[in-house]
């Protein structure tokens, strides 16, 4: 596992570091690679992207999307709205604990070109007031 998360991510070069040395985001990487090591069926993660910059974070979509392309469901719970066009097959946005819109991506872009908007500001509007919005990542969608 950690030879093929390397490709990914330079996990060996934190081996001989201690914890208290590592960054937020070496840290971050970290807590996901932990998060793999059985080798899980699903994957949900609330704010992957948190403490990464912008190369780790198309690394980690990189990543989910080989997941992805194996069967692993992943679900990411983020803000980071410029992430999940890339990554996200279907939207599933929440309110008061309740679904109130599942959306597929291909819809999202699709409602974005017809209304000259960006993706982000038709997840926005539909986001607008609730209290989460939950990018599915599965294989097929």
């Amino acid at each position: 596992k950690l030879n093929w998360f390397h490709e990914y991510f330079p996990v060996k070069n934190y081996l001989e570091k201690k914890i208290s040395t590592l960054s937020d985001g070496e840290i971050q990487i970290l807590k996901i690679f932990c998060s793999l090591i059985n080798s899980p069926t699903h994957l949900i993660l609330d704010e992957p992207f948190s403490s990464l910059g912008g190369d780790s974070a198309l690394q980690l979509i990189r990543l989910f999307l080989e997941l992805s392309a194996k069967d692993v469901v992943v679900i990411v719970c983020s803000n980071h709205i410029n992430y999940l066009e890339s990554l996200c097959g279907r939207l599933i946005i929440l309110s008061k604990g309740q679904i109130s819109s599942i959306l597929s991506s291909k819809k999202i872009k699709e409602l974005a070109e017809t209304f000259g908007k960006k993706y982000e500001e038709v997840v926005l509007s539909y986001y607008n007031g609730r209290d989460a919005v939950l990018p599915f990542l599965s294989a097929g969608v």
